[in-house]
């Protein structure tokens, strides 16, 4: 079973349906909250950017929190802890700091693969990274 490792703009498809990339991550998502093939993981610095996102586009308290209710069932949460800040600060291989802190997460939690819509910005990232639709092709869901 491979651990994947969700990126924000991954999740924040998914949740605010910005087609067409929420097919995808919503079908990675799926398989994770079946935990038959993938389990799935997900930064708290994600759940909190989701919830900053999701308010702005005018979602309510309650609609939030039943949507990351949803994710956090679905997926493990990862700590954004002062080891995984420390690791992204010193990663001079990374441009974007909360990018270093999605990886420093990914390696925390032993993730296989990195699913964003990003790839580029983890080029060098010692962990596989791709975008959802690659991940599906990879696994012959699509």
């Amino acid at each position: 079973m491979k651990k994947v490792f969700l990126d924000t703009n991954v999740l924040m498809d998914m949740l605010l349906v910005r087609e067409p990339h929420n097919l995808y991550s919503m079908q990675v998502f799926e398989l994770g909250r079946k935990k038959e093939e993938v389990l799935l993981a997900v930064s708290c610095l994600s759940m909190a950017n989701a919830q900053y996102l999701l308010a702005r586009y005018g979602a309510s308290v309650t609609a939030i929190r039943s949507l990351l209710t949803d994710v956090s069932q679905a997926c493990e949460l990862v700590a954004l802890n002062e080891k995984a800040v420390v690791g992204a600060l010193a990663a001079q291989r990374f441009n974007d700091i909360e990018n270093a802190m999605q990886h420093q997460c990914a390696k925390a939690c032993g993730a296989d693969v990195i699913i964003t819509r990003d790839v580029h910005d983890f080029r060098h990232s010692d962990i596989l990274t791709m975008s959802a639709n690659e991940f599906l092709l990879s696994i012959g869901k699509i």
